[in-house]
């Protein structure tokens, strides 16, 4: 029996013995590097496990690398920066100041990292700021490219309105600006390749792209010269209207065909080099403006029939002088004749100076309200007269009767 307890309090002590030393805490120190250049930082890391306290973490040789703390509650993972300022080696030592593990046990292990610090690299930074290749993205330079070369032109054809510039440098630390996609117009345009080096020089590589201008094709208009526009570019056509072409002599040009109204509209610019839209009609032409009044869009013209009583004249809209037709010239009211162009259909419109709108004009309706404003002038000016009338018998009266 003795033998059996004796058996059981041994096997309890070891027992014991063994869960304390398991739950012992623990501390690490871990660097992020233990070899920097100067102007770098170490990040050193604290790894507690079961062990809280404080703690100091401090250099042996600040002077090389500084930083740490001389007291630091760690509980934990904490974390500690330490800059290197010169040559050399530090040790790094983690010291418990007032720690314990969760047992109540005091901790007194100390840890230590020694890091190396060597000197800071010169970088010699590159002075090429030159190209290996440039060129223009299906086209030609006039020369062969040379490095040395820093002025190109190149020729494109008419019509021509982007390019893309390609170009890649000698040194690939280099950075280059003025690559990509470019917009480009008739005659010269001139573009710049900027090559800034590693250490901050600059180079410049210039192209002069010049387009060629089309044939110049003009037609005739009461007696003037107008040139055709030809560029797409310059042209922004009304709505509902699709891109097309048309032979004038020999030479293609653009136009534009109405999807509602039919028309054929082509960009003619004056000697002035004002450009206005034109109704292409076999060989006429005709000045294309469309007013907006209110909702109603309008592309105003000429009225052949004159409605009886009212005579041609013009009114001042958008700032622009368009043929009107009145019965008098003082009125706020004309006649304006011109197509819908969102429903292809035309009309004599009636025009209201005040409100700025338009309605189709019904000559019927018109004529109804200018006999029934007749009719009311007339009445107006019979009562008038009648009203005349009967004062003045009523003061002759009184007259007459003040003198008796």
């Amino acid at each position: 029996m003795k033998k059996i307890i004796s058996y059981f309090i041994c096997t309890l002590a070891i027992f014991l013995l063994y869960s304390q030393k398991v739950s012992a805490g623990s501390v690490g120190l871990y660097a992020s590097s233990t070899s920097v250049t100067v102007g770098n930082t170490v990040i050193m890391t604290v790894k507690a496990s079961a062990v809280e306290g404080r703690f100091s973490i401090t250099s042996d040789n600040p002077n090389v690398l500084s930083g740490g703390s001389s007291s630091e509650w760690i509980d934990g993972t904490v974390t500690f920066s330490f800059y290197a300022n010169n040559t050399g080696s530090a040790t790094i030592r983690l010291t418990p100041v007032d720690a314990a593990d969760y047992n109540g046990q005091v901790y007194t292990d100390s840890h230590s990292v020694t890091v190396y610090v060597n000197p800071k690299r010169i970088v010699k930074l590159s002075s090429d700021n030159t190209l290996e290749s440039l060129s223009i993205k299906d086209a030609s330079l006039d020369k062969e490219f040379d490095k040395d070369t820093l002025e190109y032109t190149a020729m494109l054809e008419a019509g021509t309105d982007k390019i893309t510039l390609e170009a890649s440098p000698s040194n690939g630390g280099a950075t280059i600006t003025g690559t990509g996609e470019h917009e480009v117009e008739e005659g010269d345009n001139d573009f710049e390749i900027i090559v800034t080096a590693e250490d901050g020089s600059t180079r410049t590589y210039k192209i002069k792209v010049t387009v060629k201008e089309y044939n110049p094709v003009t037609v005739k208009i009461d007696g003037k010269n107008y040139i055709v526009v030809r560029n797409k570019k310059n042209l922004t056509p009304p709505d509902n209207y699709e891109e097309s072409t048309l032979k004038i002599g020999k030479e293609e040009v653009p136009v534009y065909i109405g999807k509602i109204t039919k028309y054929t509209l082509i960009a003619l610019k004056n000697d002035k080099g004002k450009q206005n839209w034109y109704v292409k009609d076999k060989d006429n032409y005709t000045l294309y403006n469309e007013y907006k009044f209110g909702s109603t869009i309008l592309y105003i013209q000429e009225l052949k029939d004159i409605p009886t009583n009212f005579k041609k004249t013009t009114i001042t809209y958008q700032k622009k002088d368009i043929p009107a037709y009145k019965e008098d010239e003082k009125s706020d009211y004309a006649l304006l004749y011109g197509m819908n162009v969102e429903t292809g259909k035309a009309n004599i419109y009636m025009y209201d100076a005040k409100e700025g709108t338009v309605q189709i004009y019904n000559e019927a309706y018109f004529n109804k309200v200018n006999k029934e404003n007749s009719l009311y002038l007339k009445i107006t000016l019979a009562v008038s007269v009648c009203l005349l009338i009967s004062i003045g018998t009523i003061i002759y009266l009184l007259i007459k009767k003040k003198g008796k």
